[in-house]
């Protein structure tokens, strides 16, 4: 209920028992449209983890990240609950190889892990983001973002409907993009760039469909033509 009453751009459930960033997918062995871009953001929190932290912390399995299939199967895991049914780019990340670390220690991995954390935030001002309105009144929409020739199990994105602000993070590549809603018009954005850590702006304008079709004319003509 949380998660369908808001919009999460980005999320990470944090866990102890091992020392670890895990991305999806833990369900499938197949590997996530994003998969290069949650091996970079994983890498990069890893990486300075280990920057702010004792020697040896968070280098297991791929010298401090996985995918999760890849380390063992998780079916109905949060990670994947997030980003399949709710557009959400989330992940695991294990602190400690003490399942629940004593409250006296955890300034310590604060201080480990607060760039990690404040630098994992700020991926979600990367790649393509915008906001989606009506053509005519000006008002957000709510509408699905598809990446073309790339999305794949779920992997789109939404934008909010009360503000139509959406944030699709990707790699870097030049993309064709689809903004759909049932009551609009597709909108394609084709030979969207988007660079390294970089943010590519996209404001995008739906237009409604036309009126529906009525047949009769207001005298109740059932013959009057429907184009009228």
């Amino acid at each position: 209920d949380f998660a369908a009453s808001r919009n999460i751009v980005m999320a990470a459930n944090f866990h102890g028992g091992y020392e670890v960033v895990n991305y999806p997918w833990d369900t499938w062995e197949r590997l996530h449209a994003d998969d290069v871009w949650y091996r970079h953001i994983s890498r990069n929190f890893a990486d300075s983890a280990q920057e702010y932290s004792p020697p040896g912390y968070m280098e297991s399995l791929d010298d401090g990240i996985t995918n999760g299939y890849a380390w063992y199967p998780v079916h109905g895991g949060r990670q994947d609950f997030m980003n399949y049914w709710h557009g959400c780019r989330e992940t695991v990340i294990e602190i400690s190889t003490i399942k629940l670390v004593s409250a006296n220690t955890l300034p310590s991995y604060w201080e480990y892990l607060r760039v990690s954390l404040f630098d994992d935030i700020g991926e979600a001002l990367y790649g393509v983001r915008g906001v989606a309105t009506d053509a005519d009144v000006g008002l957000p929409v709510g509408v699905t973002i598809t990446v073309l020739n790339h999305d794949i199990d779920s992997s789109m994105v939404f934008s909010d409907p009360e503000t139509g602000n959406y944030h699709r993070m990707i790699e870097p590549g030049t993309w064709d993009i689809r903004f759909d809603h049932e009551d609009y018009e597709p909108y394609i954005a084709y030979g969207v760039v988007e660079n390294d850590n970089d943010l590519t702006a996209l404001d995008v304008q739906l237009v409604p469909y036309a009126s529906q079709f009525v047949c009769g004319d207001a005298n109740g003509d059932d013959n009057a033509n429907p184009m009228d």
